[in-house]
């Protein structure tokens, strides 16, 4: 089981029956201020998500389809964005030191 914390609060904000968030489909998710620091999210779907304020930091994000989500006031240092999909993503007041960002799109 994999339970996805409030980065301040450490509430529990999703759990999951799943060893990991690899290719998982999370579109439409409502996680707010989550911390998702180093977990891989290669292929996952958060597409239309509202991940706003969420913590990726060293998070693998290869592949991972952001389109539609709010991810404005994100941190997203050391993450890896390999061809993620950003396409009509609100990127607002997020930090991105040491990035790895090569997209498809």
């Amino acid at each position: 089981m994999v339970e996805i914390k409030h980065k301040s609060t450490g509430k529990v904000l999703l759990r999951i029956e799943a060893d990991g968030l690899q290719g998982l489909k999370l579109a439409g998710s409502q996680l707010p201020g989550a911390d998702l620091s180093g977990f891989d999210l290669t292929g996952s779907d958060l597409s239309n998500s509202d991940p706003r304020n969420v913590k990726l930091t060293q998070s693998k994000c290869e592949g991972t389809n952001f389109e539609a989500s709010c991810l404005s006031g994100a941190s997203l240092d050391s993450a890896n964005l390999q061809k993620a999909n950003f396409v009509d993503t609100v990127i607002q007041s997020a930090t991105f030191d040491t990035l790895i960002f090569d997209t498809q799109n």
